[in-house]
């Protein structure tokens, strides 16, 4: 039996007279996977399945990577036929699911995923907003706040907040970043993270409101003045 690490929800009742449906502003997009109260604790399983959906993955593609990150990693390391990596379990047998869903996407849909986030630099709101606003490409972070009993794991990418207890997209802001594990919680600083670079197929020129996606790569992979590559380590 081992122990799975799952970052947690917001620390919220879980009343779901609490959840009234919230309007749709213009710009917001609605996610596939939908979950108030998060009792499973899916926050990095439930925004990267809603990015795949917004990259345009097939519903069977989504509904595969929803079924394998929720199923133990021995189940998973069966059906890719790999050795589990020791980031996914460790040697004292803590399950990392936010490794677990990297070693996925890597391996059956063909994503690149970067080094991890250097935590270091990212340990002000404000550093953490030039960062997010510079990077192209999707992210993955978990946010660490003041009050909070546990980080918060959502996807970032083309200025707007993927969270999976969110119907609708977030307009990336600081004030939305800074309330992401709870309106009275204050930010400390981005606990973990990565990139998600997904395969040529699915990177879209134009978002679903027609506006030009940049993608980034080059900043990425080349130093210079804009690169963000020392964001992430090697």
């Amino acid at each position: 039996m081992t122990d799975r690490f799952v970052p947690g929800t917001k620390g919220k009742s879980y009343n779901p007279k609490e959840y009234p449906e919230p309007t749709k502003l213009p710009g917001q997009l609605s996610n596939k996977n939908y979950s108030a109260d998060n009792l499973n604790k899916n926050c990095a399983e439930g925004s990267i399945a809603n990015l795949m959906y917004m990259l345009g993955f097939t519903e069977k593609d989504i509904d595969l990577f929803w079924t394998l990150s929720c199923q133990s990693v021995f189940n998973v390391s069966s059906y890719l036929g790999e050795t589990i990596p020791n980031k996914v379990l460790t040697k004292s047998g803590v399950i990392d699911s936010i490794e677990c869903c990297l070693w996925i996407l890597r391996r059956k849909f063909n994503f690149i995923t970067t080094g991890k986030l250097r935590s270091d630099r990212l340990t002000s709101i404000s550093r953490t907003m030039e960062f997010l606003e510079q990077a192209n490409f999707p992210l993955l972070i978990a946010v660490r706040s003041s009050q909070a009993l546990y980080d918060h794991v959502v996807v970032v990418w083309n200025k707007k907040i993927i969270d999976y207890e969110s119907m609708y997209t977030i307009p990336l802001s600081r004030e939305t970043i800074t309330e992401l594990c709870g309106v009275t919680t204050k930010f400390q600083s981005i606990s973990c993270g990565y990139g998600l670079i997904p395969p040529k197929t699915h990177r879209p020129p134009i978002d679903q409101d027609q506006n030009q996606i940049e993608w980034g790569l080059a900043e990425l992979y080349h130093g210079g003045t804009h690169s963000i590559k020392g964001y992430f380590s090697k």
